[in-house]
């Protein structure tokens, strides 16, 4: 998630800095890209291979938030592909958002799944106790809605009517269910289970 973010702020920074410094960004972008899609081509072959081996694998690892930053690892990837791409070879600027689209669609329903188990688990009362890490299974629902948005003029008119409103619902998700995590998560951590320092930074 953390390489296709960085390859696509990379590429808006070139399109800002001194002429003399855009071309070492831009092929930062492009050189950030292409080890962001070979971690997603290797973690994503290695886990399948994992599972083919030991299904429990899966069994036991389906309610874990953490589906929320693959979603959003997809989508980031996607993103980025159709962010630089087009500035090197205009020509695969379409395939660019065709790739963008499809990495979308996967991570929206992936980030979606993983928000729909949240619920479940919080339902059933088998959610562990608010914290931090449950904030993960709500992200990927607001990755989609600001991803989204960019792929809607790239599709067609009626599809993308649907992605505006996929988005949209990513984004409402989102804040609600943000909000009703960090509401409980907050208190807990600053009265019941402070965090220690070295990881305080990281979660506020």
């Amino acid at each position: 998630m953390g390489t296709g973010i960085l390859a696509s702020a990379l590429q808006l920074t070139a399109e800002v800095v001194p002429t003399a410094l855009a071309g070492a960004v831009r092929t930062l972008a492009l050189v950030d890209l292409i080890v962001a899609w070979l971690l997603l081509l290797v973690l994503t072959v290695g886990y399948v291979v994992r599972v083919a081996r030991d299904p429990a694998v899966l069994r036991g690892e389906i309610h874990s938030p953490f589906w929320g930053p693959v979603a959003m690892g997809l989508m980031s990837v996607g993103s980025a592909t159709a962010a630089v791409l087009p500035a090197w070879w205009p020509a695969l600027t379409r395939a660019s958002w065709e790739v963008d689209t499809v990495l979308w669609i996967l991570g929206t329903v992936l980030g979606f799944a993983a928000e729909g188990l949240h619920v479940h688990r919080c339902r059933c009362g088998t959610e562990p106790v608010p914290s931090f890490v449950s904030c993960l299974a709500v992200l990927g629902p607001m990755v989609s809605s600001t991803v989204g948005a960019g792929v809607v003029p790239h599709v067609p008119h009626a599809v993308g009517g649907a992605v505006l409103l996929v988005s949209l619902l990513g984004w409402l998700v989102s804040l609600v269910f943000g909000w009703r995590i960090f509401l409980a998560a907050y208190p807990r951590t600053l009265r019941l289970a402070p965090l220690p320092l070295g990881l305080s930074a990281s979660a506020i």
